[in-house]
């Protein structure tokens, strides 16, 4: 009996040790830009405080503004003027949603930055003021926390606005803001910060000799970052520099339900997300599921591609062939090499099989300019959202093995792989 026992709790122990190696613990240090980060300009402005009264805001006028008076501010500026930080985390009776500031000395080189944080419009109480860039080439980085709970903070960065090249623009901003807050005072467009947000933290996922960034990102900007269908999980190759967070390739809602992350023919189970985004947990899966995927066997949907050179293909035209689908972009890992050996498995057999590679580009051009130079054996197509979705495509890069007709044969196959499989078919026939 005893040795009984003694081999259950072995069986035990060593389940739990490999459960343990299979959880990877990502630290999420590192602040992450989504794609609306430098596309997009938010200008912040900054209203004349005009007998210490802030008017609260009102929308261009959509919702009737209050006037608030500063209980209390630092003396001995010659300027001060007013904003607002969107931060539903921060809760604001007065101004609901917002975060007052307050500038001070407004024109100098410096201007001082003074935050509310608990309020109650005493610009004293709120610890230490932060100072403002003089140069356009400058930022201010900080973070704002959650009212209730210190922890739950989103970073903001602050910089100054440039309209020195363009006098035309200058003037219409100015007569925008003239326009539509009548009621109070701009100190002038080029004394006003455009509004940046972090609001995704990343890390890195190592497994074996490969790598790629997974990030939290807080979708409704309230510093916690595990909220159901607000908040999203995302992923992107080491070499991007922008998170794509509207993108179903490269993120997901956040959901109650078992959620998986896939990279690279690798799939993972997400066990936790810290609220915080200080970490995310994730469980390496031996056994690869098919995440919504067709079984193998079924036919994929029928769909319609773009090529390089802008021609359409419908997927149909290939159903007496078998079709290798491979899904990739030059940011990912393994490009050229993968790209090589597509040449060699449409070399193979072209009579018989297809090669079709989904390539995600940033620019429409640099699709074109690949396919234009790269003296094509396969066809080549841009990677469309349609497609993945209707595919369920996780991640790149990715493949699908069709027979005719469009019969799923197997998914995730390494072009190499692919290569050596389907010469091994064609030989025992």
């Amino acid at each position: 009996m005893s040795k009984f026992i003694s081999t259950v709790l072995f069986f035990l122990i060593f389940t739990k040790i490999i459960a343990q190696q299979n959880s990877l613990i990502v630290p999420l240090n590192q602040l992450g830009r989504d794609e609306r980060f430098d596309k997009f300009i938010v200008t912040m402005p900054v209203f004349l405080t005009i007998d210490d009264t802030i008017h609260t805001m009102d929308f261009e006028g959509m919702v009737a503004p209050q006037k608030l008076k500063i209980k209390k501010k630092y003396r001995g500026y010659n300027s001060y003027g007013y904003g607002f930080l969107f931060f539903p985390g921060n809760k604001n009776v007065n101004n609901p949603g917002f975060t007052n500031l307050l500038f001070a000395g407004i024109y100098d080189q410096h201007p001082c930055l003074y935050i509310d944080k608990n309020n109650n419009l005493d610009f004293t109480d709120d610890g230490d003021s932060l100072l403002l860039p003089k140069l356009t080439t400058d930022s201010l980085i900080f973070n704002l926390q959650s009212s209730d709970d210190k922890l739950a903070e989103i970073t903001i960065r602050l910089k100054r606005l440039d309209y020195s090249s363009q006098p035309a623009l200058r003037k219409r901003m100015n007569e925008y803001y003239m326009y539509f807050y009548k009621d109070r005072e701009l100190a002038g467009i080029d004394y006003c910060y455009r509004e940046q947000r972090y609001i995704t933290r990343f890390g890195y996922v190592r497994m074996n000799n490969d790598s790629f960034k997974i990030g939290l990102f807080d979708g409704n900007n309230n510093g916690l970052f595990n909220e159901p269908e607000n908040d999203r999980i995302i992923t992107s190759n080491n070499a991007d520099t922008v998170f794509e967070s509207k993108d179903e390739l490269h993120s997901f809602s956040i959901s109650k339900n078992a959620m998986y992350v896939e990279y690279n023919g690798e799939q993972y189970e997400v066990q936790e997300i810290d609220k915080y985004a200080r970490f995310i947990k994730l469980k390496h899966l031996t056994d690869n599921l098919l995440l919504g995927r067709i079984k193998p066997g079924k036919k994929i949907p029928k769909f319609e591609f773009t090529q390089w050179n802008g021609e359409k293909k419908k997927i149909k035209k290939f159903r007496r062939n078998d079709v290798y689908l491979y899904f990739t972009g030059p940011n990912v890992k393994n490009f050229s090499k993968d790209t090589a050996v597509l040449r060699q498995i449409a070399d193979l057999y072209p009579d018989k099989l297809k090669v079709i590679a989904f390539i995600e580009v940033n620019k429409s051009y640099e699709l074109k300019i690949f396919g234009t130079y790269a003296n094509l054996n396969y066809l080549a197509g841009f990677r469309e959202r349609e497609i993945v979705k209707a595919l369920s495509v996780h991640g790149l890069p990715s493949s699908i093995w069709l027979r005719k007709r469009r019969k799923v044969v197997a998914y995730d196959l390494k072009p190499e792989v692919f290569l050596d499989a389907y010469k091994k078919q064609m030989e025992m026939k």
